[in-house]
C-alpha cells in the first residue's frame, strides 16, 4: 500500500472526515473488540541541544525553531504496536485537516498538534509517527507484529528524495509504552519528531569575505602582504539517502553527483554559491545525515565538508586581476616576476600546479585558492547530524588558501566556532 499525496485542496475539504485508510485490528478473521479511545500528539518538542563555546569549552542550551515551510505536514502517518504482537498493529493515515493545534505549557516547546480520539483494542502500545510520509510502503508494518518487529520493518525505509519547498520535510518520532485503558478514557500518546535531514546555512557577513594576509596556507609568513577575496563556496560527499529510522551504523556508500571529495580527486566544481549577509531564507542547502569515518586520517573522504575559494590579488604595479599567482619562498609573483627571480626556469605560465609543486613552487591557476572544512557536531566531531542546522561562517582569512581544494598536509588556517540548537543548530566559524 502507498500512501498517497494530499494537496491543500484536498485537505480543506477532507477536515474532520472520519479516519481514513485504517488497518482494523483483525483476530481469526473477526473484528477485534474495540474497548478503548487514543489520540496521538504530534510534538516538535524542543530536543536535548548544546552550544559549544571555542574560549572555555562549555556548553550551553540553544534552541531555534527554523522557517515555517519546515513545520508544516499534509499528512500523518500513525501506528501502534501492541506489546506481545497478539493484537494486529493500527496503521493510520491522518490529513492535517484532522489535527489541532494545542498549546500547553507544560509540554518543552508549549506547542503540539493533536488528532481526534479514535476507537481501539485495549492494551499497551508503543507509538510511532510519520509526518509527510510521501510514498513510504506500508505493507511491512501491518498484521500481529510486536513493537521490536515493528521497528525492524521501520528501519528497513529508506529515502532519497531532499525536501524542496514545504509539505515535504518527512519527520519521525517514536514514543516510550503507553497502556490504553478498557474504560473509555481516552489516552494520549505523545510523540516528538525529528526532521530527517540536516540543513546546511552559510552565514559569512560581508565584511569578513575579504582580507589582507600575510601568511601562507602552512602558516609561514609571507614577505609582501596580499588580498584575498572568497568568491563563493561548495559542499562535498553530500549523501545521497537515509534511512527513514536513525541508525548507528553507516548505510551511506555513494555521495550526490558532482560533491565527491575523497582526498585525491578535485570535485569539479562551479561555486556557483555565493556568501554575503544571507536572509533567513538564503543559502541554505539540505542533506541526509552523514554518520562516515574518513578512510585517511585528514584527507576528508567520505566527510561531508564546504570548501571555499578565494582569489588572490598580488599588490603592486604589474599585476593583473585574474592572472596565475605563484608563491616560492613565502614571496608571491605573477609569471614574469618568477622568472625574473628564476631565471632557469624551464616551466611556462601553462605548465601545471603539480609540475610547479614538484619544485616547491605553488601556482594558483587565475590567482584561486581553496580552503576545504570538515562540519562538525559538537564534540561528535566529523558527522552529519539529522534534525540539525549548521551555521557556517568565516570569521577571519590569515592566510592564503591551497592551490586545490585537496587539503594541505599541515592545516592551522582554522578557527571553528560549532552551535547546537533544536533544529539543534551547529555554528563552525572558520578562519581561513
Amino acid at each position: 500500500m502507498k500512501l498517497r499525496s494530499l494537496f491543500l485542496a484536498a485537505l480543506a475539504a477532507t477536515a474532520m472526515v472520519s479516519c481514513t485508510n485504517e488497518n482494523d485490528p483483525i483476530d481469526e478473521g473477526k473484528q477485534v473488540e474495540k474497548n478503548a479511545m487514543m489520540q496521538f500528539r504530534v510534538s516538535f518538542g524542543s530536543l536535548a541541544s548544546t552550544r559549544v563555546d571555542e574560549t572555555n569549552g562549555t556548553t550551553t542550551g540553544s534552541k531555534e525553531a527554523g522557517l515555517d515551510l519546515e513545520q508544516k505536514f499534509s499528512e500523518a502517518l500513525l501506528i501502534a504496536a501492541y506489546e506481545g504482537g497478539a493484537t494486529p498493529v493500527i496503521v493510520k493515515e491522518i490529513p492535517r485537516g484532522q489535527f489541532a493545534p494545542v498549546t500547553d505549557p507544560n509540554t518543552a516547546d508549549g506547542k503540539y498538534y493533536q488528532s481526534a480520539p479514535f476507537e481501539v483494542t485495549a492494551g499497551t502500545v508503543k507509538a510511532y509517527v510519520v509526518l509527510n510520509p510521501g510514498e513510504l510502503s506500508t505493507a511491512t508494518l501491518t498484521g500481529n507484529k510486536t513493537p521490536a518487529e515493528v521497528e525492524t520493518a521501520l528501519k528497513a525505509l529508506q529515502l532519497t528524495t531532499l525536501p524542496a519547498q514545504e509539505y515535504s520535510f518527512v519527520m519521525y518520532g517514536a514514543a516510550a509504552e503507553a497502556t490504553v485503558l478498557a474504560d473509555k478514557t481516552t489516552t494520549a500518546v505523545t510523540v516528538a519528531v525529528d526532521r530527517v535531514v540536516a540543513k546546511l546555512k552559510e552565514e559569512t557577513p560581508n565584511d569578513k569575505t575579504s582580507a589582507t594576509v600575510g601568511q601562507n596556507f602552512d602558516g609561514a609568513a609571507l614577505a609582501d602582504s596580499v588580498t584575498v577575496s572568497l568568491q563563493g563556496y561548495e559542499f562535498t560527499n553530500l549523501t545521497d539517502k537515509s534511512h527513514l529510522v536513525y541508525q548507528a551504523s553507516p548505510m551511506v556508500s555513494t555521495f550526490v553527483s558532482g560533491s565527491v571529495f575523497d582526498g585525491v580527486t578535485v570535485p569539479s566544481f562551479g561555486y556557483a554559491k555565493t556568501l554575503g549577509a544571507p536572509s533567513a531564507t538564503d543559502q541554505i542547502t539540505y542533506c541526509w545525515e552523514n554518520d562516515n569515518a574518513e578512510t585517511t586520517a585528514d584527507k576528508g573522504d567520505k566527510i561531508t565538508s564546504i570548501i571555499y575559494k578565494g582569489q588572490i590579488t598580488v599588490a603592486g604595479t604589474g599585476h593583473s586581476a585574474g592572472e596565475n599567482v605563484y608563491v616560492y619562498n613565502n614571496k608571491a609573483y605573477n609569471f614574469a616576476e618568477l622568472h625574473a627571480e628564476l631565471p632557469g626556469l624551464v616551466l611556462t605560465d601553462d605548465s601545471t600546479i603539480v609540475q610547479f609543486d614538484a619544485i616547491g613552487i605553488f601556482k594558483y591557476k587565475s590567482g584561486f585558492c581553496y580552503y576545504r572544512r570538515p562540519i562538525l557536531t559538537g564534540d561528535e566531531l566529523k558527522k552529519i547530524s539529522r534534525n540539525n542546522v549548521y551555521k557556517l561562517s568565516v570569521t577571519a582569512i590569515n592566510t592564503i588558501g591551497f592551490p586545490t581544494p585537496i587539503p594541505p598536509a599541515k592545516k592551522t588556517m582554522l578557527q571553528l566556532n560549532i552551535e547546537v540548537n533544536e533544529w539543534t543548530v551547529n555554528m563552525n566559524a572558520f578562519e581561513l
